[in-house]
């Protein structure tokens, strides 16, 4: 893998499992568009998505067998593509720990970063056993342990040693890089605790390779990458198609992230780049299918950092969606992507529990969405007149579709907020000077907005959910189920569900205030301001 540039996803196939035809359909694909390995997530706090012999109780709902990951590795291998496992050996390990008979090597926190303890000789046996056996069933002379992202140190048995957090995370660096050297593979580790503390990067082999992930494009990349490089480590630069924050479908900021790190990653090969990996985390927040242009556009931004992305564009749609003439499509996929907001943005609008709600929206906000709303619908109408000359992945396309409307949906939620919020602190001024008649009036038409809202909402959860049934389990709990992620806790049907119940509360509570106009409607005074201020 060393000796050749490096063009590589990586599939999260862990937060959820996909119907076992998706990946055997992607892997043919991720090779047409590009690519010559993929990185294989299978354990995460969500669980374990292989079927092992050996700690059989780790693995979880749909978890895949032994044999039909082999055939997978096969069909990858037939089609110039190396699999690489990705197994988390110290954070992201709920998998072991929300199990009984593992709570006690326990460390962290169960709602954000945790850890296997690192001090417990229990831990290392465990994670032996996975391993093991992942070297077994992945033929790749490389492993990758995670790494990444942990919390740890102050149980009694951590604080016992009486050594720094980041001597203990080097030891159990060193530790597991025993192991994986003792299955005769090479390890490969996430670099975000190398880059933050050069104490652990001294001591961590040299033949280690480090994936230095970044998913925000005002970090500073490059420097990082520059670090590791310095330090005498091969790297592999990792960007993401789909992270945390992506909802509904990648926005502009995981495309502006591919090209950052395809840029940085070419200019740095003589200094030790050897690749890249395109990530896909998270896939139950997106659509399915919605990563593939982000997917599509890495391979060839990893391949040439300066590729032409409209040429790259139209071929996607052609070899994608057999359209002879794609170059409306594709333009109008792009532009769906500039305009698509991430979560970041999005959780102002996405309102569950309107008191706890800590977030602002502002008139910059109601303009931003409006502003957005446009270019979707321009890019919607463009794919509209497209599909009918859409000869292949049907369902897929419509997917972008149904893309275009739930945003459109979701951003209308700025301009619903700040109507609801106006109407409701008008209604209190009428109620305060005593004009009943206005205020019942103010009453119902806020009840009036918050109606359409919430019908609009609930169309979106549903559709949401019956696009999830289209490539994955249709019974997988995780849908409506929490996430076990710390932004936004829910998966795509679950999120709009919940918040479209949210405005169907508020509805029937204005129609209950609608006959005398008063009562309190339960908005916070803080969840809208008049004042301009910028957006965060």
């Amino acid at each position: 893998m060393s000796d050749r540039w490096i063009n590589a996803a990586m599939i999260d196939c862990v937060r959820i499992v996909e119907r076992y035809d998706y990946y055997r359909r992607l892997i043919p694909q991720l090779a047409d568009w590009g690519y010559n390995t993929l990185f294989w997530h299978f354990t995460d706090d969500q669980g374990c998505s292989l079927r092992l012999r050996r700690r059989s109780e780790l693995s979880s709902r749909y978890a895949l067998t032994r044999d039909q990951m082999t055939r997978l590795i096969d069909l990858a291998a037939r089609h110039g593509i190396q699999v690489v496992p990705e197994v988390e050996a110290l954070g992201h390990t709920l998998y072991i720990t929300h199990l009984k008979k593992y709570r006690h090597l326990f460390e962290g926190s169960a709602t954000h970063f945790n850890a296997l303890c690192p001090s417990h000789p229990e831990s290392l046996e465990v994670l032996a056993d996975v391993l093991a056996e992942t070297a077994e069933v992945f033929p790749a002379p490389y492993l990758h342990v995670g790494l990444d992202e942990v919390q740890f140190g102050d149980c009694p048995r951590c604080r016992r040693r009486g050594l720094p957090e980041w001597r203990l995370f080097a030891d159990h660096v060193l530790a597991i890089h025993r192991i994986v050297t003792g299955l005769g593979k090479r390890m490969i580790l996430w670099g975000d605790h190398l880059v933050k503390d050069a104490r652990i990067a001294r001591r961590v082999p040299r033949d280690c390779m480090v994936a230095h992930w970044d998913y925000f494009v005002d970090h500073p990349i490059e420097a990082d990458n520059r670090t590791l490089t310095d330090l005498g480590f091969q790297v592999l630069g990792c960007p993401a198609t789909g992270r945390v924050f992506t909802t509904t479908m990648p926005d502009e900021s995981n495309l502006a992230n591919l090209r950052d790190f395809a840029r940085v990653g070419h200019a740095h090969r003589a200094r030790g780049v050897i690749g890249m990996v395109n990530t896909v985390w998270c896939p139950e927040r997106q659509l399915g299918g919605s990563t593939h242009w982000g997917l599509a556009l890495g391979a060839a931004l990893f391949e040439d950092s300066k590729a032409d992305e409209s040429k790259a564009a139209a071929r996607f749609v052609r070899n994608r969606y057999g359209l002879a003439r794609p170059a409306s499509a594709a333009q109008a996929i792009r532009r769906l992507h500039a305009a698509a907001p991430g979560l970041l943005r999005l959780r102002k609008a996405l309102v569950e529990h309107p008191r706890e709600h800590q977030h602002v929206i502002t008139p910059h906000d109601v303009a931003d969405a409006a502003a957005r709303r446009k270019a979707i619908a321009a890019a919607r109408q463009r794919l509209d007149a497209a599909r009918p000359q859409v000869t292949a992945n049907k369902g897929e396309f419509r997917m972008w579709l149904l893309a275009a409307d739930l945003l459109d949906e979701q951003l209308g939620r700025f301009q619903t907020w700040q109507d609801t919020a106006l109407l409701d602190r008008l209604r209190l001024e009428a109620v305060a000077r005593g004009d009943t008649v206005q205020a019942k009036l103010i009453a119902r038409d806020t009840a009036a907005v918050l109606r359409d809202a919430a019908r609009a909402a609930r169309r979106s959860a549903v559709r949401a959910e019956r696009d999830w049934k289209r490539t994955r389990h249709a019974d997988d709990p995780r849908r409506f189920g929490r996430d076990g992620y710390v932004v936004q806790k829910t998966a795509l049907p679950g999120l709009l569900d919940r918040t479209a119940a949210t405005l169907e509360r508020l509805a029937r509570r204005a129609r209950q205030i609608a006959p005398t106009g008063r009562g309190r409607l339960g908005l916070p005074e803080t969840l809208v301001t008049l004042d301009e201020r910028p957006s965060a």
